[in-house]
């Protein structure tokens, strides 16, 4: 019954450390250029960022199909491609 009660302990802080790492993300810049746009997000609080860059075609019209985002955390050198990844290791490193 003690190891029940330990598991369900530990499984409601891991919750409550992944609801406080969602990020919120605020817009900071877009630029414009001939042959992509791009976006970056922050959160100051987390310390964290995503930057979302949209090839221009030919036509002069954006591709949201074919759209790269990354996410990175300050002072760490990795890169991360989707937003779960990016929560996974905030969550890692407040463990």
């Amino acid at each position: 019954m003690e190891t029940i009660k330990t598991e369900l302990t530990e499984a409601k802080a891991k919750v409550n450390v992944e609801a406080v790492v969602i990020p919120h993300w605020e817009f900071r810049m877009h630029i414009n250029g001939f042959k992509q746009h791009s976006l970056l997000h922050r959160d100051d609080k987390l310390k964290v960022q995503r930057e979302i860059y949209t090839p221009v075609g030919k036509d002069g019209f954006t591709n949201s199909k074919k759209q790269k985002v990354y996410y990175f955390i300050d002072g760490d050198d990795r890169e991360f491609r989707t937003e779960q990844e990016l929560i996974k290791a905030l969550v890692a490193s407040a463990v």
